[in-house]
């Protein structure tokens, strides 16, 4: 039997396009990281801070195709395409 477990919640202040925040640890290297994921940001895909990528040294792949992000208003974000994935485990409420 999986034990039941607690996950807390927020909401982040952006009254365009409120948002939930959830604690999450992903697991590298036999290590667990805190971190925060959002459920239902409108994003059409699931996206990780390239910085918080580097700083953990988390594995690249590159991308055959970049992907363009787009804001929510539409316009294409001033960061510039994603030209790289990473495959990570994330632990929810544990």
């Amino acid at each position: 039997m999986v034990p039941i477990s607690i996950v807390t919640l927020s909401m982040i202040q952006n009254k365009q396009v409120p948002s939930i925040q959830i604690l999450v640890q992903i697991v590298h290297n036999g290590k667990k990281i805190d971190a925060r994921a959002l459920l239902d940001s409108r994003a059409e895909g699931i996206y990780c801070n390239a910085t918080f990528v580097k700083n953990h040294g988390f594995p690249l792949l590159s991308l055959q195709n970049p992907i363009y992000p787009r804001n929510v208003d539409g316009t294409i974000n001033t960061q510039g395409a994603i030209n790289h994935a990473t495959m990570l485990q994330m632990e929810i409420g544990t």
